[in-house]
């Protein structure tokens, strides 16, 4: 077994200088106009940052809740999937709240 890890080791150095080659430098970024902010993307893989919150906790929580109560070989990663889930579909299903992190309350009309 050792005699094989050893030659799987000199293989893979003896190949990893094959990929290495020496590469043209890359066009230089355009430099943005002074006193512009810098461009920043707001999203976090595509997603706003409070879903992406929430389905990382939902991760975290469907994974150690699975691998408390069952012992398998999955159960981590199917808690974990099961968490994504319902971390999104909380997300995408709970009520609008305004900057203060109040509830919106709907306007009232006024019936005469």
């Amino acid at each position: 077994m050792r005699t094989l890890t050893l030659l799987v080791l000199a293989a893979f150095l003896a190949i990893a200088p094959l990929s290495a080659r020496a590469q043209t430098a890359p066009a230089p970024a355009p430099v943005p106009a002074p006193g512009a902010p810098p461009a920043a993307s707001s999203t976090i893989f595509g997603l706003p940052p409070n879903q992406a919150l929430a389905i990382g906790v939902g991760v975290l929580a469907g994974g150690v809740g699975m691998s408390v109560l069952t012992n398998g070989p999955f159960a981590t990663v199917v808690g974990g999937l099961a968490g994504a889930l319902i971390g999104n579909w909380w997300y995408a299903t709970r009520p609008m709240v305004d900057s203060r992190g109040l509830p919106m309350r709907q306007q009232l009309s006024a019936v005469e």
